[in-house]
């Protein structure tokens, strides 16, 4: 075995819920989420040698006892999982070359534990409302293994969740896509799989989608000298997705469907994986891709982006939600829903190397919308919740608000938000009250933070300055 080859260790557990499968990483972080009977939840934080850091999706549901566990990376790193398991998971225990975390559940059933003296790089198994299966990816133990800090390359981020709520969740991974295969006709998408190259690994995604109906297309990459750059395509407001298209740095293939709907792209820096929702079609569609291309040099015939060093402030807010991340670009849209206790709705439209890309919609419909027209002055109606900038002689510099306790929550949401351009102030939308919050004056870049029926936490890229260290 290779020093980069991964080992599946199990699966233990049942055969209940939906097959998931993280990919590899450094694990950094762990979610676990538990009851006296068995785990309910599981959701792990993983770091990449480029510098960068992604979550998986959330296995399971929320309910019972929550416990968080940060690693102290890169000197701490998982070496061994134990517990117990029936029809589901009812225990786990995480062992580290420094320490053992747990045992969280219930400790009573069959036992199970991976091999020790190894690294742990990813989690797969089953979920529904509880952890029904799980097994993990190992490696050899070495120190070349354990990633050491390095400098960011690029970011990478999850962008997306174009079309419905329907079917559950999934999410393939990290790597380099090598082949990808549709199913589709003139009414939808009925199926999407992917298979990806990782660290000299290839690994086939779960399809996604039943793929019983439809027309076959393959999209076999030449790789390396091929990559996958961008995904567009269209979703119906109903709630699944209509069409795509694949494009990459040679041409672009597609489109596979009728391409009605809502429209959506993705940055053009480089698609690493597929996440969304699918059950007998694909629901809905995200990926994961770069905040900046990082093969300008010998990939991409644009020129490259130039460098804005950037600093992270937030979040605010509080944990309920899923997470969510727009990537970085000039805001030029902004819109905004609020009700008399609660942000409700947040998406944000950017520029970026002449290109426009529309942020996914955080958070819930409903509320009061307001308009804000620059040029015009603030709060005039209450007909659209959109804020267009002139962009580029305007730009936004600043971001303040409030967030605290709402009714019937028992997590913090924000409360009111205020936005703040270099020629006027818009807001505050929603109700100031709890805690006060503020970006510096440096210009915002983009938007972060969780969303489910509401914002419920915010944070801000801005623009570095060195004025303000």
């Amino acid at each position: 075995m290779s020093a980069n080859s991964a080992t599946a260790q199990g699966p233990w557990g049942g055969s209940g819920g939906h097959p998931f499968y993280d990919g590899r990483g450094d694990v950094v972080e762990i979610d676990v989420t538990y009851t006296n009977d068995h785990v309910t939840k599981l959701q792990v934080a993983y770091a990449e040698s480029t510098g960068s850091r992604w979550h998986s999706p959330t296995h399971g549901s929320h309910g019972g006892h929550d416990e968080k566990i940060t690693l102290d990376y890169p000197e701490e790193y998982l070496t061994q999982v134990v517990g117990t398991y029936g029809r589901c998971i009812n225990s786990i225990s995480f062992i580290t070359n420094k320490g053992t975390y747990g045992p969280f559940g219930n400790t009573e059933g069959e036992g199970f534990e991976s091999p020790a003296d190894v690294v742990i790089v990813g989690f797969f198994g089953r979920s529904g409302s509880i952890i029904d299966q799980l097994g993990v990816l190992t490696i050899e133990a070495s120190v070349d293994n354990v990633q050491l800090d390095k400098p960011l390359k690029s970011t990478v981020i999850t962008q997306g969740q174009w079309g419905g709520h329907g079917g559950y969740d999934f999410c393939d991974g990290r790597g380099d896509v090598v082949e990808i295969t549709v199913k589709y006709d003139d009414e939808c998408v009925h199926l999407l799989q992917a298979e990806y190259q990782h660290s000299g690994d290839r690994f086939s995604g779960a399809c996604h989608g039943e793929g019983e109906e439809g027309e076959e297309a393959k999209v076999s990459l030449n790789f390396p000298t091929e990559r996958l750059m961008q995904v567009k395509g269209t979703y119906d407001p109903r709630g699944y997705l209509t069409s795509i298209s694949l494009i990459t740095n040679n041409e672009t293939y597609g489109p596979f469907g009728n391409s009605r709907g809502q429209h959506f792209q993705s940055l053009p820096h480089g698609v690493l994986g597929f996440c969304g929702r699918s059950g007998r079609v694909v629901d809905q569609l995200g990926v994961l891709t770069y905040v900046e291309n990082p093969w300008n040099s010998h990939l991409d015939k644009k020129p490259a982006r130039l460098e804005i060093s950037t600093v992270v402030n937030g979040p605010w807010g509080g944990s309920g939600g899923q997470d969510f991340y727009d990537g970085r670009g000039d805001v030029v849209e902004i819109l905004v829903n609020f009700s008399k206790v609660a942000v409700t709705t947040l998406q944000v439209t950017y520029e970026q190397c002449g290109t426009r890309f529309e942020g996914a919609p955080h958070g819930g419909a409903g509320g009061d919308s307001w308009k804000s027209q620059i040029g015009i002055g603030k709060n005039l109606g209450e007909e659209s919740s959109k804020l267009c900038l002139e962009f580029p002689e305007e730009f936004l510099l600043q971001v303040k608000g409030t967030y605290g306790p709402i009714p019937s929550r028992t997590s913090d949401a924000v409360t009111s938000l205020t936005f703040v351009t270099n020629k006027q102030t818009y807001g505050p939308y929603g109700v100031p009250s709890g805690q006060e919050f503020e970006t510096p004056a440096t210009g915002v870049v983009g938007f972060f933070g969780k969303a489910g029926a509401r914002l419920d936490q915010l944070g801000v890229f801005t623009k570095f300055s060195e004025s303000a260290e």
